[in-house]
């Protein structure tokens, strides 16, 4: 079945998560290749997951690398399509090199620096909006539709399985945004709130 819409799902570490995700039709699978990172893949662990999947995209997610950084982890990680960071002066660097190139930043730090829109247009890079705040209220869904006129959104924060598909369906979101999980033990894993939200999400 597919989903209702475009999910990417972040930060995973482990074959369970990747394989689960990949049979429920996600879009993208984003990896930590920042060694500071708790949620950090090393080289062959990557290679053992993704050798495992297949008609995904892979994302390297980062936080606060520069550029130079990126482009040498991207040589170690085999099969990347997009590259994620909290810095945007990190991804600017990188436009035209066959990577699609997400930012991922606060909508309230995004809502009071509007002048950022100028470096983001004719750049195309899609915007990963999180927010201390669990609540989507009528000033984010105001400013995410404004925001939709330069990039593409994908909403990570305030998703439950009871308003996932309505959220998949508000003016100006194109995707959403998932957390990965930890397994309990190598094999196991308690996929009950992921699931959940993936399974409203389906549809026939």
């Amino acid at each position: 079945m597919a989903l209702a819409t475009a999910i990417k799902i972040s930060g995973v570490n482990h074959l369970t998560d990747a394989r689960y995700c990949a049979g429920m039709h996600v879009d993208m699978l984003g990896f930590c290749l920042e060694e500071t990172s708790p949620r950090f893949l090393s080289p062959d662990l990557f290679r053992d997951i993704t050798g495992w999947i297949s008609g995904i995209d892979l994302v390297a997610e980062f936080s606060t690398s520069n550029t130079s950084t990126i482009q040498e982890a991207l040589k170690l990680y085999p099969g990347i399509t997009h590259v994620e960071c909290e810095e945007l002066e990190s991804l600017l660097p990188l436009s035209g090199k066959d990577l699609g190139l997400i930012y991922k930043t606060s909508i309230d730090r995004l809502m009071h620096q509007q002048e950022l829109f100028e470096k983001l247009k004719d750049q195309n890079i899609t915007l990963h909006f999180t927010s201390q705040y669990n609540i989507l209220n009528i000033d984010y869904q105001n400013f995410i539709l404004n925001a939709s006129s330069y990039s593409s959104i994908y909403l990570g924060f305030g998703i439950k399985a009871e308003n996932a598909k309505r959220l998949s369906q508000m003016p100006g979101v194109k995707g959403l945004v998932l957390d990965a999980g930890d397994e309990i033990k190598p094999g196991l894993r308690d996929f009950e709130q992921l699931a959940d939200i993936l399974e409203s999400l389906e549809e026939e």
